[in-house]
């Protein structure tokens, strides 16, 4: 290897010793997610098919990442499979946003698609899963900022 685990350029202390290859995991990912977004437009350019394989590849990335738990910090490992967990829901609910239903209601009226009950609830569920990745992910910034500091003003017994 050209890097050593605590080599301060190295990305590579991130991640258990096993799992060293795990950042190419993650690129792969981000490729799969681009090459379904170019290549699967559904005919119709809605983006309902593309939102649909996508949240496929999230839960199948989470299912992968649970198994796996690559990162060396538990806390890494938390904040990726929240992320990934709420990156796939909040596709899948888009997919039904993206419905071909809301696009003929939007046609009719702005009145009936404004109050249309099944588009307030996903966007509710949108807001929501939103707010609580972001929410979640501070907790965690804040909890690992605070113990970061604990630890380097501890005073020290000589």
């Amino acid at each position: 290897m050209f890097f050593s685990y605590a080599s301060p350029i190295s990305s590579l202390r991130y991640f258990r010793p096993n799992y060293w290859y795990w950042e190419v995991v993650i690129v792969a990912r981000k490729v799969l997610i681009l090459a379904i977004s170019v290549f699967f437009n559904g005919g119709g350019g809605d983006g309902q098919l593309q939102a649909k394989y996508i949240s496929l590849l999230m839960f199948c990335c989470i299912t992968l990442h649970l198994f796996c738990r690559p990162f060396a910090l538990p806390l890494l490992n938390n904040m990726e499979t929240l992320s990934l967990f709420g990156t796939g829901l909040v596709f899948l609910l888009g997919s039904f946003l993206s419905n071909s239903s809301f696009r003929r209601q939007a046609l009719v009226s702005a009145e009936d698609r404004d109050s249309s009950p099944k588009a307030v609830f996903l966007t509710c569920m949108l807001v929501l899963i939103i707010s609580s990745v972001a929410i979640a992910i501070l907790v965690s910034i804040v909890k690992t900022a605070r113990y970061s500091l604990s630890v380097l003003f501890a005073p020290r017994f000589i």
